[in-house]
């Protein structure tokens, strides 16, 4: 929510919701995710949501792959703390971003029993 301060609790919880509200109506968890997510921080960006398309069911409805909740989420985390294209060369410019994924991913196979879609 743009221009207000939200406890993270309060903000999990409307990620939560949104994203669910995006599944009801056909959304795939990974675009749903990061749609959500972007929306709670005030980020309108629908070419990073787009982007997100092939990720559904374990990318490319394969079922065979990563959650699209976790690709989501790893999207966002690199929206806010990854490198730009004339930032490729530096190579620690990306450690924040690939420290936080990590530890998405490891609350994720914490809370799930696995990173699998299913």
């Amino acid at each position: 929510m743009k221009g207000t301060i939200m406890d993270k609790e309060k903000m999990l919880q409307e990620v939560f919701a949104k994203a669910k509200e995006g599944e009801l109506i056909g959304g795939n968890c990974a675009q749903c995710s990061l749609a959500a997510i972007l929306e709670v921080m005030g980020v309108n960006d629908e070419n990073v949501i787009r982007a997100a398309t092939g990720l559904a069911d374990g990318v490319g409805l394969s079922g065979d792959g990563h959650c699209g909740a976790l690709s989501g989420g790893t999207i966002a985390i690199s929206y806010f703390f990854g490198r730009k294209k004339e930032e490729l060369h530096r190579v620690g410019k990306q450690l924040k971003a690939l420290l936080l994924a990590k530890k998405l991913h490891t609350e994720f196979v914490k809370e799930f029993s696995t990173c699998r879609c299913h």
